[in-house]
């Protein structure tokens, strides 16, 4: 379950920023906006882990002499769109009142890279369910810290973690690459 949880932390990474950036929008921190954010991500986050899981069981087949290359381009391609991310500049247009069907859309919009790493990670022999329960717990956890967290860690708490998910997701990729060619693949 390792290698699940450092992939569900760095994909956790938007969700923890765009709940921070609402969680700075208000004036006192809300217990039950922040469970609100936490719920929805989750669930999009979770769901799309699933789903790429299974589309990347089922390509397997097809793509198994190349599996641990496209995973690796998965996983460090996302890698360096998070450390992009940290680094430039941040203009929010969120409001504080976001709804259900705003924050459905922003759930998947901070997700969809979760369908991408889903699908690479059948090649890292990870199962769907320890996937995207992975994915539902970081997520929860990074937006309950964001959105309740936000006024106090401010916008530089969200560059670190950009940062971090980033060199994780990077790191995981140099890794995958580092075990085929020690098994000789």
């Amino acid at each position: 379950m390792g290698p699940a949880l450092l992939i569900a932390a760095a994909l956790a990474v938007d969700s923890f920023a765009v709940a921070a950036a609402l969680g700075l929008q208000q004036a006192r921190p809300a217990l039950a906006a922040a469970l609100r954010i936490a719920v929805v991500f989750s669930a999009c986050q979770a769901g799309l882990a699933w789903t790429g899981s299974w589309i990347g069981q089922s390509a397997l087949r097809w793509l198994g002499a190349f599996d641990h290359w496209i995973a690796a381009a998965v996983l460090a391609g996302f890698g360096a769109r998070e450390l992009w991310k940290a680094w430039r500049p941040r203009e929010s247009q969120l409001r504080s009142d976001v709804g259900w069907a705003s924050l459905f859309v922003l759930g998947l919009a901070t997700s969809l890279d979760a369908l991408s790493v889903g699908i690479g990670s059948s090649a890292l022999g990870l199962e769907p369910v320890v996937l995207s329960t992975s994915c539902a717990l970081a997520t929860t956890l990074a937006c309950l810290v964001g959105a309740l967290g936000a006024q106090w860690l401010g916008t530089r708490g969200t560059r670190v973690a950009g940062v971090l998910g980033g060199l994780i997701l990077i790191g995981l990729a140099v890794k995958t690459l580092l075990e085929h060619r020690a098994r000789g693949v």
